[in-house]
């Protein structure tokens, strides 16, 4: 208990204490008085006096707080987004803790809560912004061949483009991609083209030669080539993957990604063997076997000649020496020939001759019941009705 400095009939207000949880808050205190139980009481008293009269307030961000005290504490964005709103200049992608003035719980003392997640910001984000923190967008494409008459033409029937193989042959073929992310120093982008096998059990063996029919001295050995005046261009040349063992020809991507991840290229290729040609230096194959599409891919280098494939889709081509009307009429590459095309006719020479059997004997079955249909109803024992009833019954 304080003791009593002021004499009480003095004329001087007298207060009580406004501490909330101060045992003696109906006791009536002199100037002098209060100093005292104030040092003696609550010396914390002035600090939560001007905590409570000054509204919570954000101090600018800091990266690493070097040290903490008194009543602030550590919030994350996330906590500070409900005291302002964000903007492109407030938005940083690397946790950011920021420090918030606030009055501590009466009672108690000052918490310290530390986040490490930073908050979303309302700011544009470009390709290169979603692969840097790695949700990666998913390249695609979109790609147009144009077709020209005798020389390179698409069949609805079969969903194939007819492509004229040969020395002269051409597919002229315009690519668009997106979301292509900016390249760093030392990177380029390739487009490689090489045909693969229809035929599942032949997809492994790759297509690495040209036939001796069409392999010409002094002409390079490979599959899919440039066309002609194409071969110096400087952005062509031919090699065997790796991988595989297939034959490849690879196309540098030259003109500029756009800034929303757009890339656009154009290729001209020829393919100097048929479908029907001996492909493959290690295997002989049959008709089926030989049957290719063309698997096109965007490839990325890195300056240590790392390679990674950011997209592919694939082509139908059907390499012909001539296109004709019978071919864009057919449905299928090939029909069944030989044992195989035996086969297929004993089979549907089958279900033709069970498909009449069952036929006749629904016949019989419908006449031997309207004979005795006919007998019950001049016996009396079913009306006409109830026969036709009958007889219309599954």
């Amino acid at each position: 208990m304080c003791s009593e400095l002021w004499p009480r009939d003095s004329p001087v207000e007298l207060q009580r204490c406004p501490y909330p949880l101060c045992s003696n808050d109906t006791t009536l205190f002199s100037p002098i008085e209060w100093v005292v139980h104030e040092q003696e009481q609550h010396p914390d008293y002035a600090l939560w006096q001007d905590n409570l009269n000054t509204p919570p307030t954000l101090s600018p961000p800091q990266p690493t707080p070097s040290e903490i005290t008194g009543s602030d504490v550590c919030l994350s964005q996330s906590s500070t987004a409900m005291l302002s709103t964000p903007t492109n200049q407030d938005h940083n992608p690397d946790p950011v803790q920021a420090k918030v003035a606030l009055p501590p719980p009466i009672g108690g003392s000052v918490q310290e809560f530390f986040f490490e997640e930073p908050i979303p910001s309302s700011f544009s984000t470009t390709v290169d912004d979603i692969h840097q923190v790695g949700l990666v967008a998913d390249v695609e494409s979109t790609f147009i061949i144009h077709q020209k008459e005798h020389w390179c033409v698409y069949s609805p029937n079969s969903k194939y483009y007819l492509i004229k193989s040969g020395m002269d042959g051409k597919m002229a073929m315009d690519i668009n991609f997106k979301n292509v992310a900016q390249l760093e120093p030392g990177e380029t982008l390739w487009i490689t083209m090489k045909l693969k096998r229809n035929h599942d059990n032949w997809a492994a063996v790759s297509v690495d030669r040209v036939c001796p029919l069409h392999c010409q001295k002094g002409a390079v050995q490979h599959n899919i080539l440039p066309v002609r005046g194409k071969e110096n261009d400087g952005r062509y040349y031919n090699d065997f993957c790796p991988e595989e063992g297939s034959s490849v020809l690879y196309y540098q991507c030259l003109n500029p990604i756009g800034s929303d991840g757009s890339l656009s290229e154009a290729v001209a290729v020829r393919y100097p063997c048929f479908d029907s040609c001996q492909t493959s230096s290690q295997h002989k194959l049959y008709e089926p076997a030989r049957d290719c599409y063309m698997v096109v891919q965007l490839e990325k280098r890195t300056a240590d000649d790392i390679r990674s494939v950011l997209h592919d889709f694939k082509v139908n081509t059907w390499l012909c020496a001539q296109i004709d009307a019978e071919k864009l009429a057919k449905t299928c590459r090939r029909k069944p020939k030989g044992a195989a095309a035996q086969q297929a006719g004993k089979k549907r020479r089958l279900e033709a001759q069970a498909a009449i059997k069952t036929e006749l004997e629904d016949n019989f079955d419908t006449e031997t019941w309207i004979q005795q249909g006919k007998r019950l109803i001049l016996a009396g024992k079913i009306t006409p009705k109830e026969a036709l009833r009958r007889l219309q019954a599954p």
